[in-house]
């Protein structure tokens, strides 16, 4: 068993030492699919999926282009190019789209071996799209409900701030109907009733005191009506 593990070990590190030396390309696109992996697996914007696949991934292996549609774009490979290798993008039955890949502009094609770890790829990148969709739906969904219960809230305030202003207003009245009116009505009636008795010189004072009692009683029961009928929308000045 030993002696088969060392063969083994020993048969891997020449393959290496021959891939090294005969097929530096090989290594270079394995280098980089792994390297896509890693990125695709920690992606969640579709931008950046698409940035990685468009720019990133043809420019690591040396082909000449990439291109990712996804739906609703036609799913066809770009005009006036020949495609070195393109599969469809399927995240469980959902088809995304497609993505083709630009021949590489020096060494030899994309073999068996190489397409099958671009399509394995392919399905790493069709479902860190499908991720991406989600992720950015539940985004937009999260900033929506923050604005409705802005919205809400901000209105909740709004109408506590009427429902406050409109108590004030009554509370202002009856203040003003239990004190300031009362004492001004028995202000009227203290000149008309000293008036009556009241040397001549005073009767004229005393009958203008009672006129400006009368008109001023007047007007507290006009401003008293305003505050006891004025809607939450309304601006009283209370000054």
């Amino acid at each position: 068993v030993y002696e088969s593990i060392t063969v083994c070990q020993a048969s891997k590190f020449i393959q290496n030492w021959l891939d090294k030396l005969l097929y530096p390309d090989r290594l270079k696109f394995e280098s980089a699919v792994q390297s896509m992996q890693y990125l695709l697996s920690r992606a969640n914007r579709r931008d950046e999926i698409i940035h990685l696949l468009n720019d990133v991934f043809p420019n690591q292996i040396g082909a000449e282009w990439g291109a990712l549609k996804l739906f609703p774009e036609p799913d066809v490979s770009p005009p006036h190019t020949t495609p070195g290798w393109s599969t469809r993008l399927v995240a469980g039955s959902a088809a995304l789209g497609g993505y083709w890949l630009g021949p590489r502009q020096a060494g030899p094609q994309f073999d068996g071996d190489e397409v099958k770890r671009l399509n394995a790829l392919a399905g790493q990148a069709a479902l860190a799209l499908a991720y991406s969709n989600a992720y950015e739906s539940l985004y937009e969904l999260n900033k929506n409900l923050e604005t409705r219960v802005k919205e809400q809230t901000e209105q909740a305030i709004s109408d506590q701030k009427s429902i406050a202003a409109y108590e004030e207003r009554q509370r202002i009245a009856r203040d003003l109907h239990d004190s300031v009116t009362q004492q001004m009505f028995g202000l009227h009636l203290m000149a008309r009733g000293l008036k009556k008795s009241a040397p001549e010189d005073f009767k004229e004072k005393l009958a203008e005191l009672e006129n400006l009692a009368s008109d001023t009683l007047k007007e507290m029961r006009l401003m008293l009506d305003q505050l006891r009928e004025a809607s939450g929308e309304e601006k009283v000045d209370f000054a």
